[in-house]
Parts: structure tokens; C-alpha cells; sequence
């Protein structure tokens, strides 16, 4: 049975950090659930929980949604990154956030392609903002999303790979075209973010600099969502760091995001094999570690699906 995860979170905060009521004390499970109820409050009002809802078709039926929202909900998430495209209509998009928003989550417009990269992909990227826009201006304040999420990967196009530097003008104009865009619509602009991509082999001109492109996203954006992809808190605290020392320099928020879909390239990059016990564990030991650093953060967890169904 699902226990809130902040709950759970805390709990374990508790055990770590000050010690917790042994069996049979006097105290009583009362003081105890007191004590948790109240940490959990104060963790929620300074940090974010989110997660990547990539299928929208889950959002078309009442029972679909409300299972998953019901989950998410008991998990404490407080953020959806949404994807958004032409898989259903705005209409669903409208009660989906209306929805979202009576549970104390809000939404963000969730969408990338490497493809953008090209001539014909960036239009498309135009395309993509415009249809947001429109539906931005069509929706109630209920309705609307908060931000744009860019789950945007150079390096998985392969032109990019072969000749990063060669292809920094087309990475520059999605970055610059999100920032002008999120401030013309008041929106929040986050981005994903791989943790090479403080490598400073990646070079990008921004003025008379250059700069690595994790920085020049840094200065663009307003959270940076790093996807800190391994399977102990130890390990994605650390390879998030250069990314983290980063949005500290620029006052940017950070989003330290986990893996739970089974993976192709190795064990050790997610959850999956571990399961929900030893994530709720470890993202405690994340949330240790992330206390000592001087930046606003929020965890997040990739993504609505593997997470439902990631084992006990």
C-alpha cells in the first residue's frame, strides 16, 4: 500500500538526523505523527516534488487521470511537466489542469526534439510555442500552465555529436526563443539538462564570451532540471555538482530529477531495478545532501508511468 512520500521522506529525516520515538516510549505515535506532519508542511513550502507526464492520452478519461493524479497526489507531487502536442484536444488540457490545480498541482507545458536543431525543426519548434500561446490565451486562470519545460537534447541529434560547435547558432536560438517567449506569456522557463553538458568542449558564444552550454542555458532559464540519472543519492549529488556550482553562480533554482523507467545503456542509471523502497530511501539521502548547498531546489522523479508501476 502507498504511503505519501513526503511523509515518508521526513520520517526517515527524522530517524537520520534527530532520532525518532523508540517502541513503547511514553511519547506515543500521536507526537510522533505531530512531529512528521509538521516537517513535511515546512519541506513542502520551500521545496518542489515533480514528475514528467510524457503520454497525454492518460489525460482524455476521468478514471485514467484521477488513478494516476490520485497516486501523484499521495506521493506529495506538486509539479506535472505535461506534455504537450496534438495528441488530444485543449479541451482535455483545460480539465486535466483545472483538475490538477483543485489537488495543490500545477502544470507545466512539457515538450523537446533534437530535431529542432534544423531549419525545418525549429519552425516547427515556432509551431509548437504558438499553439501554447493560443491555448495560454484561451484558458482561465484555472486552465493555464505556470511554465515551459524544455526537455531539449542536442546530443542526441547527430549532426550535434559529430560537430557541437558547428551547430551552437541553432542551439542558441531554442534557448533565446524559450526565454523571450516564457517572458512574453509570464511563464516560468525550465530546461532538462544532462550532466556533460558543463563540459567544457561544448563551447557556445554568448557576446565576446565563451561559455560552456550548460552555463549559457543557466543564464536563460529560471530552473535548471538536471537529470541526475544513477541509482544512489551519493552518485547523483556528485555528477550533478559542476550543474549545481553553476545555478548557484545565477541564482537559478535546480531540479534534481531520478530515473525509474527500466534503461538501455546501464543498471546503475535508474531505479527500476531497485524499486520504490530504495528510491524513497536514497532520495532522502538526496535530500541531505542538497540541504548543505546554497540553492533553491525541488526533486523530481522520470516519469508518471514507471513510477506507477515501479515495484515495491
Amino acid at each position: 500500500m502507498n504511503r505519501k512520500f513526503f511523509i515518508i521522506l521526513v520520517a526517515w529525516l527524522i530517524v537520520m538526523m534527530s532520532g525518532c520515538t523508540p517502541a513503547g516510549s511514553t511519547t506515543g505515535p500521536t507526537a510522533a505523527t505531530t512531529e512528521q506532519t509538521t516537517a513535511t508542511t515546512a519541506w513542502q513550502d520551500q521545496h518542489t516534488l515533480g514528475t514528467w507526464w510524457w503520454n497525454a492520452q492518460f489525460i482524455r478519461t476521468e478514471t485514467d487521470r484521477d488513478l494516476r493524479l490520485q497516486f501523484l497526489q499521495d506521493e506529495g507531487v506538486s509539479e506535472i511537466y505535461l506534455y504537450y502536442g496534438g495528441v488530444v484536444w485543449d479541451k482535455y488540457y483545460r480539465q486535466f489542469i483545472a483538475a490538477c490545480q483543485t489537488r495543490g498541482i500545477r502544470v507545466a507545458a512539457l515538450g523537446g526534439d533534437a530535431g529542432w536543431l534544423s531549419d525545418e525543426g525549429f519552425a516547427g519548434y515556432q509551431r509548437w510555442l504558438a499553439r501554447i500561446a493560443q491555448y495560454q490565451a484561451d484558458a482561465s486562470e484555472s486552465e493555464k500552465f505556470y511554465g515551459l519545460h524544455l526537455d531539449f537534447e542536442p546530443g542526441q541529434n547527430p549532426e550535434y555529436a559529430k560537430d557541437p560547435s558547428a551547430m551552437a547558432g541553432q542551439v542558441s536560438r531554442v534557448y533565446d526563443l524559450g526565454r523571450q517567449f516564457s517572458d512574453e506569456h509570464a511563464l516560468i522557463f525550465e530546461a532538462d539538462v544532462s550532466m556533460w553538458i558543463d563540459d567544457p568542449e561544448h563551447l557556445m558564444p554568448d557576446g565576446a564570451e565563451q561559455v560552456a552550454l550548460g552555463e549559457y542555458i543557466a543564464r536563460r532559464v529560471d530552473t535548471l532540471s538536471i537529470m541526475a540519472y544513477r541509482d544512489t543519492a551519493r552518485e547523483q549529488y556528485q555528477s550533478a555538482l559542476p550543474m549545481i556550482r553553476i545555478a548557484r553562480q545565477y541564482n537559478r533554482k535546480v531540479i534534481m530529477g531520478s530515473e525509474t523507467g527500466q534503461s538501455t545503456e546501464a543498471e546503475f542509471v535508474s531505479y527500476f531495478e531497485e524499486g520504490k523502497a530504495v528510491l524513497q530511501k536514497e532520495q532522502v539521502r538526496l535530500i541531505g545532501l542538497m540541504d548543505k548547498e546554497d540553492v533553491e531546489y525541488g526533486l523530481a522523479v522520470h516519469y508518471v508511468e514507471s513510477w506507477f508501476e515501479l515495484k515495491d
